[in-house]
């Protein structure tokens, strides 16, 4: 992981605590090609990150993400936006439920790389931000519609990994 040196000179300058970039929690989702943790061979280069980064006594959280159609070609509904790169295709509710599963996975990878917490990113309309935007998530399932369904992937993600891993600190942007 190129990004190691970048963050340990942050640790060196004082930081009490360090969220990283944006990291991909799945490989086959369409996505810019960044820092993944989709799978277990990625937790060497982690654990290196982490481990030099607690060696300046800073504590360090992994920001876990999915593009969604902002970058990718798939997203909550198959719209126009000029949030997306192109029309993307709609996610089943099966992909949906799967991508869930993918964050909590993406959570216990973390801690096997000894992260002291994970940020989810639900943001800058990402995939997450996608999921809660009435505008960009026109579903009719149980991910779309009323303020609480369109709140359902978020939700699923943060009580999935807090009920996984209950001593992980877990952080929402």
């Amino acid at each position: 992981m190129r990004s190691i040196r970048y963050y340990e000179e942050r640790a060196i300058g004082g930081m009490g605590l360090i969220i990283t970039q944006f990291t991909r929690v799945n490989g086959k989702i369409a996505s810019v090609p960044i820092v993944g943790i989709y799978d277990d061979r990625f937790i060497p280069s982690h654990e290196e990150l982490v481990e030099r980064v607690h060696k300046h006594g800073t504590k360090i959280f992994l920001q876990i993400a999915l593009s969604g159609g902002k970058l990718g070609t798939e997203a909550p509904s198959s719209i126009y936006s000029l949030n997306y790169v192109v029309k993307p295709r709609e996610l089943t509710t099966e992909e949906l439920d799967s991508l869930v599963e993918d964050f909590i996975k993406a959570a216990g990878r973390a801690v096997e790389a000894g992260y002291d917490g994970v940020e989810v990113h639900g943001a800058h309309s990402y995939l997450i931000g996608q999921m809660m935007s009435p505008a960009l998530n026109l579903r009719t399932d149980k991910y779309g519609g009323s303020f609480e369904k369109r709140m359902k992937f978020p939700t699923d993600i943060i009580t999935g990994i807090q009920k996984e891993y209950p001593d992980l600190s877990v952080g929402f942007k």
